[in-house]
């Protein structure tokens, strides 16, 4: 076990095996807390890093933010609760937003090569490969009784083309997650069951079944990381059903001294390049005079 952390709901456990653990570094994890407050219909979310029990007035949503470096590759994990409710589609993308967005994450990283945008670790953009899951509570618009008949039947692209989550990432320029990437969805939406049974929410709120429990991902190539499973389990304990993705992901080993010498090669071929700048600034600033 390299790390785990928890924050309420939440749980983060990262593994690696002892036959790699030597190419691991800068092994770090922390949690990042929003607060969610209930009144009546109204929900409102904000970024806090205290957290205190408030008579049941208040929830608790967040994030849990793992990262490492494997060889000179840097990965960044965030496993996600955000605010639950139908309607509830703004407050989930302002939680996203002030996740993705905070400054001071974690600490600064020894590797600097492995990060990108000239980062040093502290954010989670910092890092070439950026992996999101957890209970991002995206719902499906469409009437329930549509919903239920059309699982029954199989037709899940149709129930796609009505998930709050791929809707913003197609019509959403300013979401968060626009620039990440889902693999084919092949499984009935997991949430919301009766617990205990295969039938989904029989309590008087009916509430309508959607993807709420999803694995996103993004990085710097491509081709360097392909989701070769996406899947959900049937388990009768909870609400939802349980999904997991597994991916195969390459990574990049930095020869020391080969970047030397390019970095040398770089910085001469710039000083050529700055001395010829200068040479015709001058040379016209004459013809001017």
């Amino acid at each position: 076990m390299l790390d785990t952390e928890s924050l309420v709901g939440l749980m983060t456990v990262v593994f690696v095996r002892n036959d790699f653990k030597g190419r691991v570094t800068d092994a770090s994890i922390t949690t990042m807390k929003r607060l969610v407050l209930l009144s009546g219909n109204h929900m409102s979310t904000s970024n806090t890093r205290c957290y205190r029990g408030m008579g049941g007035k208040y929830g608790n949503k967040g994030a849990i933010v793992a990262r490492c470096v494997v060889d000179d590759s840097s990965m960044c994990f965030v496993n996600v609760h955000l605010a639950a409710g139908q309607s509830q589609r703004v407050s989930r993308n302002a939680d996203l937003a002030a996740i993705l967005e905070d400054k001071s994450v974690l600490p600064v990283a020894m590797s600097p090569l492995a990060f990108i945008n000239g980062g040093d670790g502290t954010r989670i953009g910092d890092h070439e490969t950026i992996f999101i899951s957890g209970d991002l509570n995206y719902r499906i618009d469409q009437r329930r009784e549509n919903v239920l008949a059309k699982v029954e039947a199989g037709d899940l692209h149709y129930l796609l083309e009505f998930d709050q989550l791929r809707k913003e990432m197609k019509n959403n320029s300013m979401f968060r997650l626009r620039t990440f990437k889902e693999a084919p969805i092949h499984f009935a939406p997991t949430y919301k069951y009766t617990p205990n049974s295969k039938e989904y929410d029989q309590s008087q709120k009916k509430r309508i079944p959607a993807w709420c429990d999803r694995v996103l991902w993004k990085t710097r190539t491509d081709e360097y990381v392909n989701c070769i499973e996406y899947r959900r389990y049937e388990p009768l304990v909870s609400d939802h059903r349980p999904v997991s993705a597994r991916f195969h992901v390459t990574v990049k080993s930095i020869d020391p001294d080969g970047y030397a010498e390019v970095r040398k090669q770089v910085a001469d071929e710039w000083f050529q390049q700055e001395g010829l700048l200068i040479e015709n600034i001058v040379s016209r600033l004459a013809s001017t005079a």
